[in-house]
């Protein structure tokens, strides 16, 4: 085309989505390859990565005041954006145009949420599976968890709620659920990244536009109380939406307990840590990478840090036997490379580890001959 060779979008998806090239049996979703894994669902999308910003992007730099903050603004900016193989089904191009997706930024943007903000951002999804599709096969849904996403990320970059905090949650969420109401009624959701991308176009006009807007008007119509309905909050929000004085007040362990929230956090991660099989060093390097995504999040209490902090000395000390184990070679610069990243490795958790794991330093320097330096460190350990 104009003299220059062109990927097609509709041949790139024929491919990479073609059962052949896939080790397990999936369907098409999008641009993406969807089906199930045990019991997690899954969506991949295979794309090509830029590493600059798209100039339609170029207003939402500058329209970045309070939300988010400017080093958060510089590093998506910095880290691009991808491009998934579908193209516009309204535009005369289909088969050769591809879609601009902003996944990476937008996962940046839910982690500097607040805690109130991840709640509500949760309570939408939970309001969408549970009350508004369901019921509703695959193919008639008309509003998905990326809408919802969608209009939280509006509402705190307009400062529609001046108090994000747990004691307004549902005051936060019935500000959210508004926009997604007059969204609906004006046949109108802009993309947050470039707002002339009617996210509606395709889907929500129409007969099926009207339905949409009756069914959500009538829960609008019921109120808060209209929360009810979602059977796995309930039992949890019944007491607050009947009690005046708790009208919008909820605590943390209104909706879920610290105590349950760390079992969803920690629990199933520490146990599959455990029985880890000591020669799959792939499983280690997952493990630090999501645990570098947990870092910082706000999300976290004080006392879920600590247990972060301890997730993390103990991976680092996985990971440091595992490398020397599997490093099998007669080069010895290689080797030398290896021993001096488990060593690093190692001290590192030392340093927010408890007292006792700089004994994995010693039995490290005992497994490698150096006994002198286990001595020393056996030493350290009594004193401290």
């Amino acid at each position: 085309m104009n003299n220059r060779y062109c990927i097609s979008s509709s041949k790139y998806r024929q491919i990479t989505l073609s059962e052949s090239s896939l080790p397990y049996y999936t369907t098409p979703h999008g641009p993406c390859a969807s089906g199930t894994f045990g019991t997690q669902e899954y969506d991949n999308a295979y794309c090509f990565f830029s590493d600059f910003w798209p100039p339609s992007a170029f207003p939402w730099i500058d329209r970045c005041h309070s939300w988010p903050q400017p080093h958060v603004v510089d590093d998506i900016v910095k880290n691009g954006c991808h491009f998934v193989a579908i193209g516009h089904k309204l535009g005369n191009h289909e088969d050769h145009e591809w879609r601009i997706s902003f996944s990476q930024a937008e996962q940046k943007l839910v982690y500097i949420m607040n805690h109130c903000q991840f709640l509500t951002y949760g309570l939408l999804k939970l309001i969408l599976t549970e009350i508004i599709n369901n019921g509703v096969s695959d193919n008639d849904k008309l509003l998905c968890s990326y809408h919802m996403k969608t209009a939280v990320f509006w509402v705190i970059q307009q400062n529609a709620i001046p108090h994000w905090c747990p004691q307004n949650l549902l005051g936060c969420f019935w500000v959210c659920f508004k926009l997604i109401l007059k969204w609906v009624h004006e046949g109108v959701c802009p993309n947050f990244f470039i707002p002339g991308n009617n996210m509606f176009l395709t889907k929500i006009h129409g007969v099926k536009q009207h339905q949409l807007f009756i069914k959500l008007s009538d829960l609008y119509e019921k109120g808060l109380a209209f929360l009810l309905h979602c059977p796995s909050i309930r039992s949890c929000i019944i007491d607050v939406l009947y009690n005046p004085r708790n009208f919008i007040c909820t605590d943390d362990h209104t909706l879920i307990s610290d105590y349950h929230f760390d079992l969803y956090l920690f629990g199933e991660s520490l146990s599959s840590f455990i029985v880890l099989d000591k020669d799959d060093i792939q499983i280690c390097i997952r493990y630090l990478h999501t645990i570098e995504q947990m870092i910082g999040s706000p999300l976290l209490t004080q006392y879920q840090v600590i247990m972060l902090q301890n997730m993390t000395a103990t991976v680092l000390q996985f990971t440091a036997f595992i490398l020397h184990m599997e490093t099998y070679t007669p080069d010895n610069k290689l080797r030398y490379r290896a021993d001096k990243m488990s060593c690093h490795m190692l001290k590192l958790a030392a340093k927010f580890g408890c007292i006792t794991d700089m004994l994995y330093i010693a039995m490290y320097y005992y497994k490698t001959l150096r006994y002198t330096e286990a001595l020393s460190i056996i030493e350290m350990i009594k004193v401290k």
